[in-house]
């Protein structure tokens, strides 16, 4: 026993001596340092067996990266940084495009290495890590840096995160729920898995009112759509859309708006749901398997399917009324992501889309028991088109998203100018706006089931633990 308090106090006294003279020459010190990597038992052929993990918390990576500078302790290709280097450096510390990873040692639960990286071309690739200093060893000499009590914390994974989706590590962290109340677009994260590594199964029930590329925004909408969804993550990112796939299955609820009703003898203001209908939409970047320059492409397919037909006695009205009800639609979306930097307000992204749909115009009589579909040759499948561009900033304090949209419906002639703007603090609160302006290409003006103007609002608030 007293052999082994000896020589960690050993350990102790050479570290303290090396880590004060790491500017010296002195052979004496090289020669010190040497006796302290020898007593130090070589784990090299072990490494890949080592637990490592990654932080991606923007304000502990800054805590712990003005720490090395404090104690003037970053190196590139073995020598000390000058300030100048460190200056610019450092941009990627401030702009949250840096992480730390960390690895233990194989024989007890010290951190053996840090290093900080950032990702080449914003890559989920964990071979494609740009180390930008070289990494620190020696879990003594990163104590020291670090403090007593940050070191602990770090070695323990006791340290609280922001905006943390996911635990990169054996089972230490995890995303156990995310709440998003949004009157809009909510979602309730209640069941997640990590597998090898750096994968991530998430489960969440999901809700969705309005279409904004059919120009159906929420609450002008005949159905709620609540679906559940299964969320793929393969890396942790700022911008985490950039490598999720999903899959949503769900069914239409029937959403009645009170400043919209039946008229006696004439129609609706607004399309009203005719049947049940089971809704779909998956997501993510698969071209990126055909070609690494494709990776920030992103797709995506919805659908909704009639699946039944209502009666006349469903909408339990005594006069006769006619409507207009969209029962099948298919939309299609591809976006490019960081198409460009716009200096400090984020990056701009660019996407088109089509969609083909089918608007079904009906009779409805109480004293029949079936409704009855008028003209059904004159409203058939219709053609929409649409493109968008937004303008998206992901920092740490405000996060934003303000895009302009245009449709056009081909067969109708008409189409409608969006602005949408999202804003949140530090994606806790914010709220979410969406203005529409109509125009007609054509002499026969917007249809009955269109409004000239459409204006939608909503809160936001996100929590995740």
């Amino acid at each position: 026993m007293k052999k082994i308090i000896y020589f960690f106090i050993l350990l102790s006294v050479l570290s303290g001596i090396i880590t004060a003279q790491t500017e010296s020459n002195d052979p004496r010190i090289e020669r010190i340092e040497k006796i302290y990597r020898n007593l130090e038992y070589n784990t090299t052929a072990f490494n890949d067996l080592k637990n490592t993990w990654n932080i991606t918390d923007p304000f502990l990576i800054r805590d712990i990266f003005n720490r090395f500078v404090v104690k003037n302790a970053l190196e590139v290709d073995g020598r000390k940084i000058t300030w100048d280097e460190l200056k610019r450096r450092a941009e990627a510390v401030h702009n949250s495009n840096v992480y730390i990873e960390l690895r233990q040692r194989y024989y007890d639960s010290e951190i053996e290495m840090l290093r900080f990286y950032t990702e080449k071309n914003n890559s989920a690739d964990f071979s494609r890590k740009e180390y930008i200093f070289d990494s620190v060893e020696g879990f003594i000499f990163i104590r020291d840096i670090l403090s007593q009590d940050i070191y602990e914390k770090l070695k323990g994974r006791l340290y609280a995160h922001t905006d943390l989706t996911k635990s990169t590590f054996d089972s230490f962290l995890s995303y156990n729920f995310n709440i998003r109340m949004h009157l809009q677009k909510p979602d309730l994260m209640f069941y997640t898995i990590t597998t090898s590594r750096m994968n991530k199964f998430m489960l969440s029930l999901n809700g969705e009112w309005g279409n904004d590329q059919l120009v159906y925004p929420g609450w002008y909408a005949p159905e709620y759509s609540a679906f559940l969804k299964l969320s793929y993550l393969n890396f942790v990112a700022n911008n985490k859309i950039n490598y999720t796939y999903y899959f949503k299955l769900g069914l239409g609820i029937p959403a009645k708006q009170p400043d919209f009703d039946f008229i006696e003898e004439g129609y609706s203001k607004i399309l009203v749901p005719s049947g049940i209908n089971i809704k779909f939409d998956l997501g993510g970047n698969p071209l990126k398997l055909l070609h690494k320059y494709l990776e920030k492409i992103h797709l995506k397919l919805e659908g909704s399917i009639a699946l039944s037909e209502n009666e006349a006695g469903d909408y339990k009205i005594d006069y006769a009324t006619k409507f207009f009800s969209l029962r099948n639609f298919v939309n299609f979306y591809a976006n490019h992501k960081n198409l460009v930097n716009v200096f400090e307000f984020g990056t701009l992204d660019a996407g088109l889309g089509f969609s083909l749909y089918n608007m079904n115009h009906y009779y409805l009589d109480p004293r029949r028991k079936e409704i009855t579909e008028i003209d059904p040759d004159e409203h058939g499948l219709k053609t929409m088109l649409m493109a968008d561009a937004n303008l998206v900033n992901n920092s740490n304090l405000l996060q934003h998203k303000i895009g302009l949209q245009l449709n056009y419906d081909i067969p109708d002639s008409y189409g409608y100018f969006g602005l949408k703007v999202f804003v949140s603090i530090t994606n806790f609160f914010g709220f979410d706006l969406g203005f529409y302006k109509s125009f007609s290409a054509g002499d026969q003006g917007l249809p009955n089931y269109r409004l000239s103007d459409y204006l939608v609002f909503s809160p936001m608030i996100n929590i995740n633990y």
